[in-house]
Order: structure tokens, then C-alpha cells, then sequence
């Protein structure tokens, strides 16, 4: 029984250091540009705002779709 309990605590402790690894390590950094098509807050737990580039004039242009984790509370 003890041994399941450590075996519990290190494995709920390795998952809270992996999240908070994936969640606040940023893994890319760069500009795009291009015409801003859709940008709206989504989200049922974790708010986010959610956007869409068009990065083309043409109907075969390339869309960036992307995500923004909100810092700052607006009222």
C-alpha cells in the first residue's frame, strides 16, 4: 500500500512537470504577415483568442491559423 502511494505521488508530480513543460515552454518564434481573415475568443476552461491569416491574393493562397493565450483580463 505504501508503495503504491509513492508510486501515485511521483507519477501525479512527473505529469504536473510535463504540462507545465508543454503548456509555458513557447516552441516557435517569427513574424507572419497577410490579411487578418477571423479573430475570436474561444474556449470553455482555458480562453483563447483564435485567428486566421491569409497569406495570399489568390483562392490557392495559404492560410496561418494561430492562437493567442490571453495575460491580461479586459473588463
Amino acid at each position: 500500500m505504501k508503495f503504491l502511494l509513492k508510486f501515485l505521488a511521483i507519477l501525479v508530480i512527473a505529469l504536473a512537470i510535463f504540462y507545465a513543460f508543454v503548456y509555458f515552454v513557447p516552441y516557435s518564434e517569427g513574424n507572419r504577415s497577410g490579411e487578418l481573415i477571423k479573430f475570436s475568443n474561444k474556449g470553455v476552461i482555458f480562453k483563447t483568442y483564435e485567428g486566421e491569416i491569409s497569406q495570399g491574393i489568390s483562392r490557392c493562397s495559404n492560410f496561418f491559423i494561430f492562437s493567442v493565450r490571453s495575460r491580461q483580463r479586459r473588463y
